[in-house]
């Protein structure tokens, strides 16, 4: 049995063996790359403790909770996984998306051959779907490990439906079939379209006495699928971070005229992949322009040569419908904030790659000698060609810096791009830099004038830089236009407070105080301006209540030691200011300007606990 496995196998050694060498060529550089501070890897990985280890509470956890608006445990226990071996070394968990995708482009290839039983189609058809660039963003983006391993148990899954359905006895392939799929959508919810994709091969594969009760066995399927279906439409809410949105344009119909071009784009892409950009940001179509004409009439063409096509073999069907339905759960059915992006192909690619395939095998077919030559020559060099795109664009994922500055070139008009490349270099912790991550702000401010995250970083750039004028212009603005921003109102406070503005800091403050009752920091930050004003007894109100609400803190201490140096309590100042600064407090620039300390600036303890406060801060700690 071991001997007739083996003379199976032997066959597909050789392409398998091409098929992972060059896969590792292209993406094993990106092994050095670090992870992307500000585009989600922080929100899956680095700052979330549950996938820090396996341990029942963490498993728990990610079990019960959306993470960046998807329900994904399959994804999150994967992180487990790598973090347990390499710790929080991107270059692990990189390794594993690229073992991932190199894996998914092997199983490709036994779907493949499953289901032509040629080798060169169903090698070229793997090496379409691992090398083109589009797939980059799968791969180097750690975030997208969902992507990835959906697409491993989808493949998995199909696999063994094949031989379920092929099988004399296959009710082991079927069951396997089923917890693979399983799987795929506990990924992520994508996976929805296997069951129509099954659907697609018994049309295209299995003769008409063959596809009794085709129907029915997809029952399981479909059931597991609207349950995940289900879940998705929850968990994709603006309040679990997820990406719903309202229709773009205003209505759906504005919406499917603005997706009919950019579906003419994607086939532009797999043609043509230039201009790849982590953001895209086609225009919104309300009514039907000639851009979108065009795009219609270029779709009914395609639609007409692979139905026309398709008639004469249906697994050119196959290939086409797997492409089309793979789109569908990004097509804007249900409105997501982004239109367009490259991994929303990492599954339509396999449809294609069945396509591209087909062609190969129909084409060496049909030609001998010379001919046969070319076009094996031919076909290696568009390989090579995609290989050399992919391993440049795979540069591009480095860092956050890299990907914004790369994305800003490609979609200028994007306040995204323009605020990720602004949040890359501060995140970047070089101070030196800051100039360049205002300057990213700007932009994005220029672009949408009601830019809430612009303003708060805008502002907090300038009050590290101890330019409280600038921060308070722009924290005045964006009071204004949100009244209820808690955050943006304590930090105008601190801006007048470090302008000696009293009166201001006392109503900010005030402010503050109904919209966030009872918060400690807030409560001493009253006192302390109740002490500037003279109202010593009010102050001490304030004082005792702030004490009282909650547990010590970095900056409560640090509140404690500048109430005491306003009230000339030099010693106990320094004691607090001390264990605040041990407890983890940071803010040196306040430190500096801060007028209840004015009292201790010849002291040399609060000289050597300023240092202390912006060395941690310099060394990144």
């Amino acid at each position: 049995m071991k001997i007739q496995a083996f003379d199976r196998i032997k066959p597909h050694l050789v392409p398998l063996l091409i098929l992972f060498v060059v896969g590792w060529g292209v993406y094993g550089a990106s092994l050095g790359h670090q992870f992307l501070s500000n585009w989600d890897d922080n929100k899956y990985v680095t700052a979330n403790e549950a996938v820090h280890g396996f341990t029942f509470a963490h498993v728990k956890a990610v079990f019960s909770t959306f993470y960046v608006g998807n329900y994904a445990p399959v994804q999150m226990l994967s992180y487990m996984l790598d973090y347990s071996v390499w710790g929080l070394s991107p270059s692990g968990f990189i390794f594993s998306n690229i073992l991932l995708h190199l894996l998914n482009a092997l199983l490709l290839y036994g779907v493949m051959f499953a289901i032509t039983g040629r080798r060169l189609g169903s090698f070229f058809a793997a090496a379409l779907f691992m090398l083109h660039p589009v797939q980059v963003e799968s791969v180097a983006w750690i975030s997208q490990r969902k992507n990835l391993l959906a697409m491993f148990f989808f493949l998995l899954s199909w696999r063994g439906y094949i031989h379920y359905r092929r099988a004399a006895t296959g009710r082991g392939a079927y069951a396997l079939s089923l917890l693979a799929f399983a799987a795929a959508l506990l990924a992520k919810s994508i996976a929805v379209v296997a069951p129509v994709v099954f659907l697609l091969y018994d049309f295209s594969c299995i003769d008409r006495e063959g596809r009794r009760h085709w129907i029915a066995n997809k029952i399981p399927y479909l059931v597991a699928a609207a349950v995940v279906a289900g879940i998705a439409l929850v968990s994709q809410r603006p309040e679990y971070g997820g990406g719903m949105t309202s229709y773009h344009g205003g209505g759906p119909w504005a919406t499917l005229f603005t997706m009919l071009p950019v579906f003419v784009t994607y086939l532009r892409l797999l043609i043509w992949p230039a201009g790849l950009s982590a953001v895209y940001t086609p225009p919104i179509k309300t009514s039907p322009d000639g851009q979108v004409i065009l795009a219609l009439l270029i779709l009914l063409a395609l639609v007409a040569v692979l139905w026309r096509i398709s008639r004469r073999d249906r697994l050119f069907m196959l290939g086409a419908g797997s492409f089309f339905v793979a789109l569908l759960p990004v097509s804007q059915v249900v409105p997501l904030i982004t239109l367009m992006n490259d991994r929303y192909l990492y599954f339509p690619l396999v449809g294609a790659g069945i396509v591209f395939g087909l062609l190969v095998d129909r084409c060496d077919a049909a030609l001998a000698g010379h001919g046969k030559t070319i076009l094996h020559g031919g076909l290696c060099f568009i390989m090579v060609v995609l290989a050399v795109l992919s391993a440049q664009r795979s540069k591009v994922w480095y860092d956050a810096v890299t990907l914004w500055t790369d994305t800003v070139a490609k979609a200028p008009e994007s306040t995204v791009a323009w605020f990720g490349l602004g949040n890359a270099v501060q995140n970047a912790v070089q101070p030196d830099q800051a100039g360049q991550a205002l300057a990213a702000y700007e932009k994005a401010l220029a672009l949408d004038r009601t830019y809430r995250d612009a303003l708060d970083n805008i502002s907090y750039l300038h009050l590290m830089r101890g330019e409280f004028a600038k921060a308070r212009g722009y924290l005045e603005s964006e009071v204004t236009m949100y009244p209820d921003l808690a955050d943006a109102w304590t930090n105008l406070g601190v801006s007048a407070y470090l302008q000696r503005d009293f009166k201001r800091a006392e109503t900010v403050f005030s402010k503050v105080n109904s919209l966030r009752p009872g918060l400690p920091q807030n409560l001493i930050a009253m006192a302390n301006v109740n002490l500037h004003l003279g109202r010593t007894a009010t102050a001490d109100e304030f004082y005792l209540r702030a004490i009282s609400a909650g547990k010590s803190s970095a900056e409560l201490l640090y509140g404690q030691g500048a109430y005491a140096a306003l009230k000339g309590e030099n010693a106990i100042a320094l004691e607090y200011l001390g264990r605040a600064v041990a407890a983890g407090y940071r803010d040196c620039v306040y430190m500096r300007h801060d007028p209840d300390l004015d009292g201790l600036r010849q002291s040399q303890g609060l000289q050597r606990l300023i240092d202390s406060s912006c060395r941690f801060v310099s060394s990144g700690q």
